[in-house]
């Protein structure tokens, strides 16, 4: 079977240019194809819900059963289950469990159901979108703050609009013909900045990465973090020489990572090491939004901080120079964030942007035990930061290869 993405472009629901921005965010901001598709306006969530039909050449959910999930069906499977393997029953009759997957070509998930409920399956595509709306409406779980703007209804409404207005672009397109399009002007507000750096990250052959040797002052066992994370707590323990090893595996399993999540993770982990506080912001849409941060080593959660880049502050600053920044909080939003983050109102920040193709995507903000950070410990995390930004370039050309390959 065809992927998704090469099932989307040879169905006409996007094009080539359009499939770049989706992988773009699809890497950077998690969640799956779909989802990016949806939250870029190029498909509503109905024509989500038939283009999964058609790929997986499986039924389409009725809107009864997306309405009003069968109270028996829910009986069926235990929640824990509904979690884990993200599939919602959502209808039962005659032995047979109708069942929403997000994967529904999974056998492992298929017979882990059907062990469990003891019925027949019978799946069905389902978005993630339905999936994290339908856990909110009849389970009570909130979404993240990312879903929630898009389940909202006036967000949906404007993805309609603006969907509709694409197709008629189409439309006067293809009735233009391509002599017309070639020789006419370049729309004013058309940008193929994106679309041609992709391009050449796609063709270019990806070098293979220089191991970092860190600088001797970084091999002492001096890290302003009390306790490094748990993978590296007793290598840590060991003197220098253990610490600067266990910097080294960080640094590989980064270089090496096949996932977003597993980029986060390493990152942070890695940041802790020169840092008391590591967070990581996602920049999109003019705010920074919190994704996920670590102090002295433990998580803490900070969805809930959204800071508009539009104005003053550090963060702001950041993505406009491209460059780190650091300093106490003086503007009032800084003083916001710092808060936020359980900051001493005089502790200085640092923020070390992280940039694909010359676009600021993330913030890595960081906090020392006291006072700013050390030149060492900001040059390491400068580093890092790069670091990333060639994972991430890496996960999208990967992905891009693995849907041209399908």
């Amino acid at each position: 079977m065809a992927s998704f993405a090469a099932f989307l472009v040879g169905s006409d629901y996007m094009t080539a240019a359009e499939l770049e921005e989706v992988t773009q965010a699809t890497v950077l901001y998690g969640g799956r194809l779909g989802t990016a598709a949806v939250e870029a306006g190029l498909m509503t969530p109905d024509e989500l819900d038939r283009a999964l039909a058609q790929h997986h050449d499986l039924p389409e959910i009725p809107a009864e059963w997306l309405k009003r999930p069968d109270a028996a069906a829910r009986a069926a499977v235990h929640i824990d289950l509904v979690k884990r393997h993200r599939a919602f029953p959502l209808h039962f009759e005659k032995r047979t469990l109708h069942v929403g997957m997000l994967d529904p070509r999974d056998t492992a998930v298929l017979d882990a159901l059907a062990f469990a409920s003891g019925c027949v399956i019978a799946p069905y595509p389902i978005s993630e979108l339905r999936f994290v709306e339908l856990m909110q409406r009849v389970h009570g779980v909130a979404p993240s703050p990312r879903f929630a703007a898009l389940l909202d209804p006036g967000h949906l409404a404007r993805i309609q609009r603006g969907r509709a207005a694409l197709r008629e672009t189409r439309r006067l397109e293809r009735e233009a013909g391509p002599q017309e399009l070639v020789l006419g002007p370049l729309a004013a507000d058309l940008e193929l900045s994106d679309e041609a750096t992709f391009e050449a990250m796609s063709t270019r052959t990806a070098p293979e990465p220089a191991p970092w040797e860190p600088p001797a002052e970084l091999a002492l066992p001096a890290a302003p973090t009390p306790a490094p994370p748990p993978p590296q707590r007793e290598a840590a323990g060991r003197g220098p020489v253990a610490h600067a090893e266990a910097l080294r595996r960080a640094e590989e399993a980064l270089a090496g990572a096949t996932r977003r999540d597993a980029v986060i993770e390493t990152a942070l982990a890695l940041a802790g090491h020169f840092a008391e506080l590591a967070a990581l912001f996602v920049v999109r849409d003019g705010v920074a939004a919190g994704l996920r941060a670590l102090r002295t080593g433990e998580p803490f959660e900070i969805e809930s901080i959204v800071a508009p880049l539009g104005g003053d502050g550090l963060l702001a600053d950041a993505v406009r120079s491209g460059k780190p920044v650091q300093r106490p909080p003086a503007a009032a939003l800084d003083k916001v964030v710092a808060k936020a983050l359980r900051c001493e109102p005089e502790a200085a920040l640092a923020v070390f942007p992280i940039q694909i193709g010359g676009r600021v995507v993330n913030l890595l903000v960081a906090k020392s035990g006291a006072g700013v950070l050390p030149s060492t410990a900001a040059a390491a995390l400068n580093a890092l930061a790069q670091l990333v930004s060639a994972s991430y370039e890496r996960l999208i050309r990967t992905f891009k290869q693995q849907s041209a390959a399908t």
